[in-house]
């Protein structure tokens, strides 16, 4: 068992818990229970289960006799969260607590979901957890499930908690008896516990759900009532979105245009509406295995292909015959033609709305694409230049002659449609108008302002900055609002019009990895980031721990081989976890601990910079140093300078800086060897370790944002340059690799990463996409979450041995 006094409160899938169990787990494999079961390899857990942001639909469920793992079954997901709830509260608690405790449950029971090889719900009311702490969440029989429990877990269904201030998609808060009886205005304090009483007593005290939650958890913290669809890829992210187009089955016609390229697409959301079907993807000379699932659920009456055999080949065209008595070919000799013949396909005449867009770009027409499938009328695509002419121009005025159409909207600026198209398209409609703004977001806000009601039951939402998502998002209907895929603050009047609407319900199209959540925060009724003037705000991965060891005067200290050290890593995260606290309550007691941890640090450091280890570990020699706590002193430092400008902060900084460039044989943790890489361990124990090196990154970054120093954001660029090239080298194929250089009688390619560590690299790989924007980060983030939510049994190693 894990020495109380060093236990974490909690370790949540990347989340602000994560980092700080990593921190306090021992220089040893340690397991929590005297009964350590290995639950049956027979199969992963929620097998075939890929998405890490969406739960499962079932849970594998261990049964415990006598210490063992007897059976390990499946059951349905909302069964299971449903006999949690029914474990934590009475049915005769007031709805509003029943409902928070749903949404607690829910994240917890996700969380066990996505570790379900390391962590399982026993049969005997408790769960084991192979790593350094527990998570209890205890199951109550069946029969003492009552409605009650089933309508919170229900209603509760599509809501998530997010912690966009670190561009973090999921934490574990935890659900507890006692702590608190009563509704306490103080009991962020005690944050992540939520005191079941203290839960009802808000409740009876007249507090909704949400209030509830906020009451308990960080203010930051942002909830979520969303519908995720997405996949691994395009192709998958809009199978899911014909899946929630068309749950019934059969379908009607079902349309497939290329995911490598927009204009053919554009115009098939309206017409998949219109004639009961959906629009679906494809590379064009093959149809993914996801993609043919689908169509063989849906059974469609016909299918329709979009574009000639250059755009997708004949050989699909073939294949598709399978799943469809119907299918054929339609498109004209170009992307114009191609949007009047899909039109009039599926359209008759005296139509309530047209929707004509520039077919040079995909932006404008795809919030017309949403707004015509759910309004009942086509897109029309026009070159944008002066009053369209020629063959083109019979034919459009033909289409829109049969179309009769009460409404003509306009898409976009006179910049793409000019105002010579609008003219003349004054002669097919008595109503023309141009919907537009002064960017693609803007854009999208005027259409769903012009066309939608407050109160809309949902709105959806997607990338505007690239093509394939949206393009899937058509047949579900708008309104639809764009925001950017980079972790900013969305335009304002995107913003505007998704409070206007105050919709039911938001439905998100493409993955966490795409959409980010601090955009969707910002819809959801998110406070924007306050103005504070500061460069450096919350730390992307703390947490403060439950009882932390500390020395007499409130620094912290772990035991090694019992006896107690200080960890200069620890103190740092002790030092960030209290400065984001600060600023999200104004605690002062807060900013004086985060100072005193800052105070310690240069107190500790060494003349040339580090700071020492005097414990023995892993065959290090004695002292030995991190390249991974000189990163994160800097972190802390840096935003000690920047709330006090006490220049011995910054000097101190500055010192652990030049550490992270000079050699290990120079007293550094700089190693040069095809790359730049700063050590985490001084070699040869764990050389090149994956998860330090991105903690040194992010100090080095700091540095560059208080400082501005040109030298060390060259460095920057090297160290993330070989992050980059490196990253497949950490990659197994099936999980990740804890470093590069394992200790003797290890693995020759490298310490396969535990769970904890893996889950810790999602999470940095995450923030550096956003921070970066470098699609290699995207890439293995997506990658390593994919192989997180199916471990391979035999490869994944249950600890890895690490002084933090």
């Amino acid at each position: 068992m894990v020495h109380p006094r060093r236990r974490t409160a909690l370790s949540a899938l990347a989340a602000t818990g994560l980092l700080w169990s990593m921190l306090a787990a021992p220089p040893i494999a340690v397991v929590p229970r005297a009964a350590a079961v290995t639950p049956a390899p027979e199969a992963p857990p929620c097998e075939g289960w890929a998405d890490p942001m969406t739960p499962p639909a079932t849970i594998r469920v261990a049964t415990v006799v006598d210490g063992a793992v007897t059976s390990v079954a499946p059951i349905a997901f909302d069964d299971y969260l449903a006999r949690a709830l029914a474990a934590q509260l009475p049915a005769s608690a007031p709805p509003a607590a029943l409902d928070a405790a749903a949404i607690l449950v829910r994240q917890a029971g996700w969380y066990l979901a996505l570790n379900g090889h390391e962590g399982y719900a026993m049969a005997d009311g408790t769960c084991y957890d192979a790593r350094d702490d527990e998570v209890d969440l205890p199951l109550a029989p069946v029969g003492s499930v009552k409605a009650e429990h089933q309508a919170a877990v229900a209603a509760t269904k599509t809501i998530s908690l997010r912690n966009t201030g670190y561009a973090q998609p999921f934490f574990l808060p935890e659900l507890r008896p006692g702590e608190a009886d009563a509704c306490d205005p103080a009991a962020i304090s005690r944050y992540p516990v939520v005191p079941v009483r203290g839960v009802v007593a808000c409740a009876a005290a007249g507090l909704g759900a949400r209030a509830i939650l906020h009451r308990y958890l960080d203010p930051g913290l942002t909830i979520l009532d969303i519908t995720e669809l997405s996949g691994p890829t395009r192709y998958e992210t809009a199978v899911a979105a014909s899946a929630a187009v068309r749950p019934a089955v059969p379908a009607g016609t079902v349309f497939i245009a290329t995911g490598l390229n927009y204009p053919d697409g554009l115009a098939a959301g309206p017409a998949a509406a219109r004639l009961n079907g959906t629009l679906l993807l494809v590379p064009g000379s093959s149809i993914p295995a996801s993609v043919a699932a689908e169509l063989a659920r849906l059974k469609p009456a016909a299918i329709r292909v979009l574009g000639g055999a250059a755009v997708v080949s004949d050989s699909v065209l073939a294949a598709l015959r399978s799943y469809s008595p119907n299918v054929q070919r339609i498109y004209g000799a170009t992307r114009y033609e191609t949007a009047i013949v899909v039109s009039r396909a599926a359209f008759g005449s005296g139509v309530p709305h047209v929707f004509v867009a520039t077919g040079g770009n995909y932006p404008d027409a795809l919030g017309g694409a949403s707004a015509g499938a759910r309004l009942g009328g086509p897109v029309l695509l026009v070159p944008g230049g002066g009053a369209p002419g020629g063959a083109l121009g019979t034919a459009l005025a033909a289409e829109l002659r049969r179309l009769a159409p009460q409404r003509i909207h306009v898409l976009g600026g006179s910049g793409v449609v000019s105002d010579a198209t609008l003219a003349w398209l004054r002669s097919f409609s008595p109503s023309v108008d141009r919907l537009a703004g002064a960017s693609r977001y803007d854009t999208a806000a005027a259409i769903s302002t012009a066309l939608y009601a407050p109160g809309v039951e949902r709105l959806v939402v997607s990338i505007g900055d690239n093509f394939a998502d949206a393009l899937s998002a058509g047949p579900l209907g708008g309104p639809l609002l764009l925001i950017p895929s980079t972790d900013a603050w969305p335009a304002a009047g995107t913003v505007a019009e998704a409070r206007r609407l105050a919709p039911a319900s938001i439905t998100v199209v493409g993955g966490p990895g795409v959409v980010p959540d601090l955009g969707l925060a910002a819809l959801a009724g998110a406070a924007p980031p306050p103005a504070s003037g500061r460069l450096l705000l919350r730390y992307f991965c703390t947490a403060l721990p439950a009882e932390p060891m500390l020395d007499a005067d409130g620094i912290p200290m772990t035991e090694y081989d019992g006896v107690p050290h200080y960890n200069a890593v620890q103190v740092s995260q002790y030092g960030l976890a209290h400065f984001e606290r600060w600023l999200s309550t104004g605690d002062e007691a807060d900013r004086e601990t985060f100072l005193r941890m800052a105070d310690w640090l240069v107190s500790a450091q060494e003349v040339n910079g580090l700071w020492l280890y005097h414990f023995p570990f892993g065959g290090q020699p004695l002292p030995w140093w991190s390249g991974m706590a000189q990163g994160q002193a800097v972190s802390l430092l840096a935003r000690a300078y920047q709330e006090t400008r006490n220049a011995v902060y910054l000097k101190s900084a500055s010192l652990s800086t030049a550490t992270m460039r000079r050699t290990i044989s120079d007293a550094g943790a700089a190693a040069f060897a095809g790359g730049y890489w700063i050590e985490e361990f001084l070699p040869p124990y764990s050389k090149h370790t994956l998860n330090g090196f991105i903690f040194s990154i992010h100090g080095l970054d700091e540095w560059v944002s208080l400082t501005g120093d040109a030298t060390v954001a060259a460095w920057e660029r090297e160290a993330l340059a070989t992050l980059s090239a490196w990253l497949p080298r950490f990659d197994t194929g099936s999980w990740s690799y804890y470093n590069q250089g394992p200790p003797p009688g290890s693995n020759a390619a490298g310490t396969t990463a535990s769970m904890k560590y893996h889950l810790v690299v999602v999470v940095q790989l995450r923030h550096l996409w956003l921070a970066k924007g470098d699609l290699a980060f995207r890439t293995y983030a997506l990658k390593f979450a994919a192989y997180a939510a199916n471990p391979p049994w035999a490869s994944v190693a249950r600890t890895s041995s690490t002084p933090w």
